[in-house]
């Protein structure tokens, strides 16, 4: 069964249980248009899905269920709203949903809708949105009752003012842990005790976020301690490991002169380095630098201040890679940068096709291509571009923006034993470091 022969499956199924085209394509990331033909099809006799039966009986339940209020209820949402309640908070009262209560306030706006008044849902929904307004710290400790009570807000709406109040926590919890470690956590730790990312840690404790949450919550004095708490560290450790890198410098001047060409030029360097997936024994020999704990320092100093997923590529290509015994690896690197420099004097074309092969320039155009649909009409040319970028720099699963489940079952199979390999490194990276962690704890 091809994936399309299986979505068009769970469409039949979703629109039995009376869902509209829009809600299905915004499920499947489809466009509505063809989860409309889809369905359309059904009833026509050449198409090879043809089933009058089911088309029928879709109709049928889409009719019989739409616009189906029940008026206790309905007049009970609209009590607790003239009482300022807000939607999320009516939503909670009645162990609903806010998409819900707002799905049923929706008929007040229904020409069909024996409910019909349009000027009370108008006043509802500005009611709504005054009041969240007015009450937020009161709803905010609302809130903070019912999710002590076990409950997760997450189900219950997605509107920003819940988004906001869960970002509040965090910083709540960021601040409680820094604090107790007299400020000498690191973004790491708190991103993974805390199930943020360390960018949300990051702009948090520096005071560049939106909100400016620190300085809300806990005033102007805080935010000048943790700032300068952090100054202090940075100064530290930026100082022993300038002493360090000093220290294994001075081993030779020659040395020392190639890693420093090498380092002017990194960014040209580690598309080299990944592409060819060189060992640092192969790289040395590649750019004559004998010095490896010097390059290999160098390296890994520059991966920090370039690409946030460059360091763990590093350790992974020299950690979980067998390259030193395969020349051809580092064969083709030489004859690419041959073919390089000859091109850059004779032929400005060919050179710069060249370089949109270390760049990434296929794997780039399929992501502009597909931006939309996650992957689902990749051909398999494409699915394998994919899988060769992620495997290239050793990306954890979610810094690729397509739908995983769509190209994981359509890996070549000269690939799989790779791809599970680096998938069981970045599930272990996922235990120690927040930028691969996985929201369900599950494995990649």
């Amino acid at each position: 069964m091809t994936i399309d022969e299986k979505i068009k499956k769970e469409v039949y199924r979703l629109a039995l249980e009376g869902k509209s085209d829009q809600e299905i394509s915004e499920i499947y990331r489809r466009e509505k248009n063809q989860i409309n033909k889809w369905i359309n099809d059904l009833k026509v006799p050449s198409s090879p899905v043809y089933n009058l039966a089911l088309y029928n009986q879709i109709i049928f339940e889409r009719n019989a269920l739409r616009g189906i209020v029940d008026k206790d209820l309905l007049e009970e949402i609209i009590e607790l709203l003239n009482r300022n309640f807000t939607f999320v908070e009516v939503a909670i009262l009645l162990n609903s949903t806010e998409k819900e209560v707002k799905k049923i306030i929706k008929v007040l706006n229904m020409k069909s809708s024996p409910f019909y008044d349009p000027e009370l849902y108008k006043n509802l929904m500005t009611k709504n949105t005054q009041n969240m307004r007015k009450k937020e710290e009161e709803i905010f400790h609302k809130f903070q009752k019912v999710v002590n009570e076990g409950i997760d807000l997450h189900f219950i709406s997605d509107s920003e003012l819940v988004k906001k109040f869960y970002r509040r926590q965090n910083v709540r919890r960021i601040v409680e842990l820094l604090v107790q470690s007299n400020f000498q956590a690191t973004d790491q730790f708190l991103a993974k005790s805390c199930g943020v990312s360390p960018f949300f840690v990051e702009k948090t404790l520096n005071d560049r976020d939106d909100e400016h949450l620190i300085r809300l919550l806990y005033g102007e004095e805080l935010v000048a301690k943790i700032k300068q708490a952090r100054h202090d560290k940075a100064y530290i450790n930026r100082n022993a490991y300038k002493k360090d890198y000093r220290l294994v410098q001075e081993k030779s001047d020659e040395q020392k002169e190639r890693v420093n060409t090498i380092e002017n030029n990194i960014q040209f360097w580690f598309k080299i380095l990944f592409t060819f997936k060189l060992s640092l024994q192969q790289f040395g020999e590649l750019v004559q630098v004998t010095d490896l704990d010097l390059l290999s320092k160098m390296l890994f100093a520059e991966a920090k201040n370039t690409n946030k997923y460059y360091i763990n590529a590093l350790k992974y290509l020299f950690g979980h890679t067998s390259n030193d015994k395969n020349t051809e690896n580092l064969k083709k690197a030489k004859n690419y940068l041959l073919w390089l420099s000859e091109a850059k004097k004779k032929d400005p074309m060919r050179y710069r096709n060249l370089l949109e092969y270390i760049n990434d320039k296929e794997y780039k155009d399929i992501v502009k291509k597909h931006a939309y649909n996650l992957g689902m009409t990749l051909s398999d040319e494409e699915v394998e571009k994919i899988i060769k970028y992620r495997l290239k720099y050793a990306l954890p699963q979610k810094a690729i923006p397509f739908n995983w489940a769509y190209i994981k079952p359509r890996c070549p199979e000269y690939l799989l034993d790779e791809l599970e390999e680096l998938s069981r490194v970045n599930y272990e990276n996922s235990v120690l470091y927040g930028p691969y962690k996985n929201s369900s704890g599950s494995r990649k």
